[in-house]
């Protein structure tokens, strides 16, 4: 008995060193194929199929310099447009300045409030700015309206 139980154990560890050894070689196989695939695709990677067409791998490059160059000069465009934002931010602030150079400080307050939009119409029409400039100046210097019955009678001057 002890001989059948001895011969069963030798046949279960020959049974499981076939299977090992037929993982093993299974997994070299594999192993190989994998490699080959990779290979091959370096290979079609590299290689030009014919003399007028490049390989993907100089296809890919051009694509990758191609999109470089664009980011690069997206980047360039960025910081001059900025530059230019910022010049015609303090050109326009000079403006600004000059136009309202001699005006009572309300004018300057009032120019601030207003829309962007609305201060620039105001100053390229010098004529408004220099309205606006005696109508301050003037302060209580202003004459008696007529008595010629129109909205002008009505109104009082302080």
């Amino acid at each position: 008995m002890l001989y059948a139980i001895t011969a069963l154990l030798a046949c279960l560890i020959l049974v499981q060193l076939a299977i090992a050894l037929s993982a093993a070689v299974w997994l070299r196989a594999k192993e190989l194929e994998v490699r080959r695939e990779i290979s091959d695709s370096i290979h079609d990677l590299i290689t030009t199929p014919d003399e007028d067409t490049p390989s993907k791998l100089a296809i890919y490059a051009d694509l990758a310099a191609t999109l470089l160059a664009a980011r690069f000069i997206q980047q360039i465009k960025t910081m001059l447009n900025g530059v230019a934002s910022g010049e015609a931010r303090l050109e326009q602030a000079a403006q600004m300045q000059e136009a309202l150079s001699g005006a009572p400080p309300w004018l300057g307050m009032l120019a601030g409030l207003l829309p962007k939009k609305l201060t620039r119409q105001l100053l390229n029409r010098p004529e408004l700015v220099g309205a606006l400039k005696g109508f301050a100046g003037g302060g209580g210097n202003h004459k008696q309206p007529s008595s010629s019955g129109g909205i002008q009678s009505r109104m009082h001057y302080d």
